[in-house]
């Protein structure tokens, strides 16, 4: 399970990913923190970020090598 948090968004707060990543059971599970990003990433200057760890987690069920725990991304 992967999922997403951006530093600066206002709609999902990145505490309530990291909430929902603790409650996730699954046994391979990584959280991406991407600093300096906002919920509108996806139309943001640095958005490939998102096709980047989305394809290494497709590929290879792990995101900066790790198949659990949690990531910090800075896209500077």
């Amino acid at each position: 399970t992967l999922l997403i948090s951006m530093e600066w968004d206002t709609h999902v707060a990145p505490g309530v990913v990291r909430n929902l990543f603790e409650d996730v059971g699954a046994p391979d599970k990584v959280l991406a923190e991407i600093r300096g990003a906002s919920h509108y990433l996806p139309w943001e200057r640095d958005h490939r970020i998102l096709h980047r760890i989305s394809v290494e987690w497709l590929e290879h069920n792990t995101l900066a090598g790790l198949s659990r725990g949690g990531v910090a991304i800075d896209p500077l």
